[in-house]
Formats: C-alpha cells, sequence, structure tokens
C-alpha cells in the first residue's frame, strides 16, 4: 500500500450506490429500504441479540470468562481464539503464540482452541464472529476489485459493521487472556498487562451491549502482514509505557490489521478523526471499492483512502485458493 489519509467527505460524497428495491448489501434477501436502511437515511446493518435468551440459569460455568452473569450451561465448548471463519483456509501461518518454536509457524485452525466459554455463551456471541468474518472479507475482496486488471471502472460496494466489530474485538481480546497465554510484546509480557475483563465481561453480557474500544485503521504500514500473505493471523497488544498498562490491540488477518483502543485510559490517537470510520475507500490503479461502515449514531463521519498497488501474480493465486469451494 502506498498510502493512506483520512479526509471529511463532501456531502456529495454520502450517496449510497443501494436504493430503497435493491437487495440489501448484508445479504439477507431482503429489498435495503426494509432492511438496512435507517430512518434517517443512513445504511445500519443491525446486530440483533447476542445476550442468551431469557431466562437466565443462574450458574456461573468456573472456566467460562463470562460467568459474572450467572447464566452459564453446565457444557464448556472449544472456543477458537480468533473466529473459525477468519482462519480456516489453506496456508494458515501464526505469529505471537506462546507456543510457536519460530517468529511465524504454520498451523491449523483446530490448532487454535481452548475451552474458555460455555456452550450457551459461545452461541450467543456467534454472530459477531460472523459479522467480523464478513468484514475482514470484504476488505480483503475490496483490496483485489481495486487491484485487478480490468476495462469496468465499477466500484465494488459493501457495507459493514463498526460496532460489531469493536464487540469482536472485545470478545477476542478477553478470549486470548481466558487462556492463559503468556508471551512477550517487545519487552512486555502480556499477563502483565491484563484487559479489564470484568468489564468486558459486563458490557458482552449487557442486555444492550456496549463498546469499550474503538476502531481505528492504523495509516502505518507496519501494522498490517502483507509480506507474509493474507492466510497470516497474528495479534499485537499495544503498552502504553508511561500508564502500564494495556492501550490497544492489533488483530492482522487477511494481510490487513486493525487496531482496537481500549476506552479506559487510552491515549487519542495523534488524528482523532481516524477513529470509527464511516467509510474506507480502497484506490487501485483504475477503479476502486468502497466500504462502508455502519454506526449507531449520526455523528459526521470520516473517510479514509488506502491507495493500493497493483496485485501480484502471487496475491491473486492466493487470494483465488482461499475462496475456492
Amino acid at each position: 500500500m502506498a498510502s493512506r489519509r483520512w479526509v471529511v467527505p463532501p456531502q456529495d460524497q454520502w450517496d449510497f450506490p443501494w436504493t430503497r428495491g435493491d437487495r440489501c448489501p448484508c445479504e439477507s434477501g431482503k429489498p435495503f429500504g426494509d432492511c438496512c436502511l435507517s430512518p434517517d437515511g443512513r445504511p445500519l446493518l443491525k446486530l440483533g441479540p447476542i445476550h442468551p435468551t431469557p431466562p437466565a440459569t443462574g450458574y456461573a460455568h468456573p472456566r467460562c470468562y463470562l460467568n459474572r452473569s450467572c447464566d452459564c450451561s453446565r457444557t464448556i465448548s472449544r472456543e477458537h481464539y480468533i473466529s473459525r471463519g477468519l482462519i480456516s483456509r489453506p496456508g494458515l501461518k501464526v505469529r505471537g503464540m506462546p507456543w510457536q518454536a519460530e517468529p511465524v509457524m504454520a498451523t491449523s485452525a483446530d490448532a487454535l482452541t481452548s475451552k474458555i466459554l460455555c456452550q450457551r455463551h459461545n452461541s450467543a456471541l456467534s454472530p459477531l464472529d460472523a459479522h467480523a468474518q464478513r468484514a475482514f472479507l470484504a476488505l480483503e475482496a475490496a483490496q483485489m476489485h481495486a487491484t485487478k486488471a480490468s476495462l469496468s471502472r465499477k466500484r465494488f460496494s459493501t457495507l459493514i459493521s463498526g460496532e460489531a466489530l469493536e464487540l469482536w474485538a472485545m470478545k477476542t481480546l478477553a478470549g486470548l487472556y481466558a487462556t492463559g497465554m503468556d508471551f512477550k510484546v517487545g519487552p512486555y509480557r502480556f499477563r502483565d498487562y491484563p484487559p479489564p475483563m470484568a468489564n468486558i465481561a459486563d458490557a458482552l453480557t449487557a442486555t444492550s451491549p456496549r463498546s469499550l474500544m474503538r476502531l481505528e485503521v492504523p495509516t502505518d504500514p507496519d501494522a498490517h502482514e502483507a509480506s507474509l500473505g493474507r492466510s497470516a493471523v497474528s495479534t499485537l497488544p499495544v503498552i502504553d509505557e508511561d500508564q502500564g498498562r494495556l492501550v490497544a490491540v492489533i488483530f492482522r488477518l487477511q494481510g490487513l490489521g486493525l487496531k482496537f483502543h481500549l476506552d479506559e485510559g487510552a491515549p487519542t490517537p495523534p488524528d482523532p478523526r481516524g477513529l470509527r470510520p464511516h467509510m474506507i475507500d480502497v484506490v487501485g490503479p483504475d477503479r476502486s471499492s468502497r466500504i462502508y461502515v455502519s454506526w449507531g449514531d449520526a455523528r459526521p463521519g470520516q473517510i479514509v483512502f488506502l491507495k493500493l498497488k497493483p496485485a501480484t501474480p502471487r496475491q491473486k493465486d492466493a487470494w483465488r485458493a482461499s475462496h475456492q469451494g
């Protein structure tokens, strides 16, 4: 990627490509006007409930990291550290796991599991995994569309939920800590800087879940894993030396990194407009893609431009292989 920058777009750039009668971009099969078109005219991808179906069980499973809600099942499930739909692909590589003998290792999705959630909570939170898979695959598809040589100049457009991504990041961060992992990030040990587990549990199990994180698309090329290919998966906790705490985490999948700031004590990034974007424009040599990011509020939005280099033959082959079947 050559460059990235944030701008507040002119009002005429906020025209959406979907009319009320078009098929909704969320792939529900419903018309856009009857599905993800909000009353104020913005696209709004609805999350739906992520708490267990009432009544509460009154049971707290000792191995479930959401047991503060006292709404667990008696059965513990084998949960993937990172959503299975994001890592079930050939040639999976991981970085940052404590059991690795090498900095980057090939592995399988089934190796990245642990018994950290009860069956009831695992099932309730599954919509977050689906939203995260949709978001990362949309980013990947946007890149491939923008860099593919073609006479067509048609723009690829899709819709993802920023709120669901932030809740997914909370779930994933809590899950990684609940596994008991202890690995080094530079001079720091992950377990010496725990995330606010109790607050995350309360926020995820509330009737109206609330995010404790803020999404940012990093502008630093080091936040991305393009050199490792589309099948690379890694996590990078961000430690603030002055505060002595975990302030953010970067999740890298599909060759891209997304940074999630913890609201509690996290410093404001140098350019606050980079937080919680409403649009991501992926600009290639001849055409572009646009990802609309839906949020529940109606605040003025930002757009980030990601200017890409043409995809290499190796990148194209890897993308096709990962999407076969």
